[in-house]
């Protein structure tokens, strides 16, 4: 070895130089592209058009295996294909290079069934029906319905407007009733009435959107919705009473308009325990044309009274004066760290600014904002962030926010196979102004670990957390995916 050092040198001081040189990447001229099925079947033209459509007309750029590698995951991601694979070969007779794309189309009509049970959300039957090319080529028609205590349904359709599947668009109605979680409902009625009321929450969403798929992970979106929200406690035994028969327990009605427009950003390599890659996500949402009708209780219930002064507008010395423009940063990232450790980051930072009062008094601590346009902080993870924003030792949308900075950091270790160990800790601060940590409202923090393994059935998972909010442990069960 030392005799090796010294050749080495002997050769640097006469100027041989033996750099190592990156091999240039073999390129194949094609001159053909064949679109067929997987087992030879026809394909019809519609089908060939929008493949051909969504890997262009420069065959040339094909040879390179970045690109055909991103326009297969583009073609993947559109889940309209069980398989789909690629191979080169040559004809013999013309000596023509030939690139087949070969697929297997989804069936058109799919129906899927699955279990869900957790801790908060209790047991249900999810059923799931989709259809493609219903009316419209490269369209679906997607119903989803969860049976249980409380139902959730979704209707939606969808079809990209050209055959690149680039453009797109479509409508969607939602429906759910799930149980509020609302810390500040709980305590209220706790303190008035010495046992806390039981809230349910009812929200009916119709909405247009349309879209413009950037490549297989990026994608534009704008669209219109119009949303009702109820708010309700059941009724307890007293009230079934003959002299009480008329007692209001509906409290809350709210109904609005709203534009919205997003950019999504999303290639972590897993939907549930990535260990790479990121998503982020910037909205801007306008919340127009509010209706609202609130009941007021008998006065005897100290409780439900002090509810109804909280959830009316006019109550707040800073109540709404005009639109309110909602603006909202999201990033999940999943970084590799080790061998069988990855570190999961989450940030989310959001504001609701009213458009018809100053800018600084949309970040009063006592400025009204209706429950739907809050940011709702507690839950699980593997969610939209639309729908609630991660927070170890919270129940699901536990913390409703009118200005909000969260951190989540995550430890995910997989100790074998399909078993992931994950202790984490997350910071919530409700904000006083734009900048986060400068004179926050409050400031929570929560920790835990969640111990999971992916199943036929979906994850399981067994979590344990707590928060500097409230003393107590929470302990979560839950199996298979939630609707």
């Amino acid at each position: 070895m030392p005799g090796l050092f010294e050749i080495k040198r002997l050769q640097e001081e006469q100027g041989i130089k033996y750099d190592r040189k990156e091999p240039e990447p073999v390129r194949v001229r094609i001159d053909r592209l064949d679109i067929v099925d997987e087992k030879d079947k026809p394909l019809s033209d519609a089908e060939i058009d929008f493949v051909k459509g969504v890997l262009g007309e420069d065959l040339q750029a094909l040879d390179n295996e970045e690109v055909l590698q991103e326009k297969t995951e583009q073609l993947i991601s559109y889940n309209r294909y069980d398989k789909l694979y690629y191979t080169f070969s040559q004809d013999t007779s013309s000596s023509d290079n030939i690139l087949t794309f070969k697929v297997k189309r989804k069936p058109q009509g799919t129906f899927h069934t699955g279990f869900h049970y957790g801790t908060q959300e209790k047991a249900s039957i999810i059923l799931n029906y989709t259809y493609r090319d219903l009316w419209i080529n490269h369209s679906r028609l997607s119903a989803k319905i969860n049976v249980s205590e409380h139902l959730k349904a979704r209707l939606g359709y969808y079809t990209f407007l050209d055959s690149k599947g680039k453009f797109w668009m479509g409508g969607q109605v939602y429906y759910n009733v799930q149980t509020s979680n609302d810390l500040s409902l709980k305590f209220i009625t706790g303190y008035f009435n010495k046992t806390e009321a039981n809230f349910y929450n009812s929200n009916m969403n119709a909405a247009l959107s349309a879209g413009y798929c950037i490549d297989h992970s990026k994608e534009v979106k704008m669209g219109i919705e119009a949303n009702f929200n109820r708010l309700w406690s059941p009724r307890g035994v007293f009230d079934y009473l003959p002299d009480e028969g008329k007692r209001h327990r509906s409290i809350y009605l709210h109904g609005h308009l709203a534009v919205q427009l997003s950019f999504e950003q999303n290639n972590l390599n897993a939907k549930f325990f990535a260990t790479e890659g990121n998503h982020f996500m910037v909205k801007g949402k306008l919340f127009m044309r509010n209706y609202y009708h609130l009941m007021k209780p008998q006065e005897e219930n100290e409780g439900l009274t002090e509810v109804y002064a909280i959830l009316h507008p006019d109550s707040s010395y800073y109540p709404i004066k005009g639109d309110v423009l909602q603006l909202s940063v999201y990033e999940h990232v999943a970084i590799p760290v080790a061998k069988r450790f990855s570190l999961q980051g989450r940030f989310f930072y959001g504001l609701n600014i009213d458009l018809g009062k100053s800018f600084e008094k949309s970040f009063h601590f006592d400025s009204y904002l209706f429950l739907n346009q809050k940011f709702n902080v507690g839950g699980d993870a593997n969610l939209n962030p639309d729908n609630r924003l991660v927070f170890t030792g919270l129940l699901n949308n536990a913390y409703p926010m009118n200005n909000v900075s969260l951190f989540y950091l995550g430890l995910q270790y997989n100790p074998y196979n399909k078993l992931f160990v994950t202790p984490s800790v997350s910071l919530v601060c409700e904000l006083a102004s734009p900048i986060p940590f400068y004179n926050d409202l409050d400031r929570t923090l929560g920790y835990g670990i969640d111990v999971a393994y992916m199943s036929l059935l979906g994850p399981v998972k067994v979590s344990w957390s707590r928060n500097t909010l409230l003393s107590r442990n929470f302990i979560f069960i839950s199996l298979g995916y939630m609707f």
